[in-house]
């Protein structure tokens, strides 16, 4: 009887976890809702008409300089990036802009972590259940076949949105004065790593979860993506963002999802920059980045400057070709 009270204090403890897990879990989903909720008021409830975007996660959104880049291309550019998000929720922000905007170039984030299969701990099912409409989830079902998805959308949905107000003063759909001014997303990051900093445990940490094969999901919504913009004549380029080289050395599958993300380039004849090149000195220099994820204040100019080395002919002939 006593070696009994283990298991089933365990089974009771696993039990109440669960329970708790389903009633916080809309809760924990809605505090990603602001963000989007932000983007539609500021970037497609009104006009943000900037020459050179990008579209991301966090890692475009704090690696990205774009005032400084604005300065090196004597243009507007414009950091779109939205944290967390997947190459599908991407694809529905940047179709909504392109609605009201047309840009030179667009340019997307397609890291290797991006290209498997982040189900329901990525923020995608706050943005299809709060911000898309019904036709929008299902073209998401149907195209992925996330059961997890149809699953949320028939347990969650209703508590989902009431938990909305409790958690976020004044929420529900964007009441946003429109502004004329746009700044973009792009928020610095702070100092950089130390030069004794346990870099290889950090990734190890965190990158493991991402330890995946490519997930056919993300990559038919990144093929959607650069139909859409081909379709729209707007110029595109590929953009791995960079990450610090011990913590590529982590991800088992890195080669695999870097060579896939080059191939569909090269399919769709778009350029690819892999800020993330192994050979690149800068990747060994810790200073750059602030985690192993993101870059550092110093090192966002750094390679700022490195992506504006590959993206200026392709902005320039696209620039030329538009006044012919």
């Amino acid at each position: 009887m006593r070696y009994f009270k283990i298991p089933l204090f365990i089974l009771v403890l696993l039990l109440l976890d669960a329970g708790a897990g389903f009633f916080l879990r809309p809760y924990y989903r809605a505090a990603t809702l602001p963000e989007f909720e932000a983007f539609y008021s500021r970037y497609v409830d009104t006009k943000a008409p900037f020459d050179i975007v990008f579209f991301g996660d966090s890692r475009i959104q704090h690696g990205i300089d774009t005032p400084y880049l604005s300065s090196l291309c004597r243009c507007g550019a414009g950091n779109l990036a939205v944290s967390g998000s997947t190459i599908a929720s991407t694809y529905y922000l940047l179709r909504d802009y392109l609605a009201y905007n047309t840009p030179k170039l667009v340019v997307l984030e397609a890291h290797w972590s991006r290209m498997v299969d982040q189900g329901a701990g990525s923020h995608l099912y706050p943005l299809l259940l709060e911000m898309l409409p019904l036709s929008d989830q299902a073209d998401y079902a149907l195209t992925s076949g996330d059961l997890g998805f149809v699953a949320e959308k028939i347990l969650y949905s209703y508590r989902y949105r009431k938990s909305l107000p409790r958690l976020v003063s004044g929420a529900g759909p964007s009441t946003s004065t429109p502004q004329t001014n746009v700044a973009d997303q792009f928020i610095s990051t702070g100092e950089g790593l130390k030069p004794t900093a346990d870099i290889g445990l950090q990734a190890f940490m965190l990158l493991h979860p991402y330890d995946l094969p490519p997930s056919q999901t993300e990559l038919a919504y990144l093929e959607r993506t650069l139909s859409l913009l081909k379709e729209k004549g707007i110029a595109v380029a590929l953009l791995q963002p960079p990450e610090p080289l011990a913590a590529q050395r982590t991800v088992a599958h890195y080669a695999q999802l870097s060579a896939l993300i080059a191939q569909t380039a090269a399919q769709h004849s778009v350029p690819f920059i892999n800020l993330d090149d192994p050979q690149d000195p800068a990747l060994q220099e810790l200073g750059n980045f602030t985690d192993v994820l993101h870059a550092s204040m110093p090192g966002t100019k750094v390679f700022t400057k490195k992506l504006w080395g590959s993206l200026q002919a392709e902005f320039e002939r696209y620039t030329k070709a538009a006044t012919q």
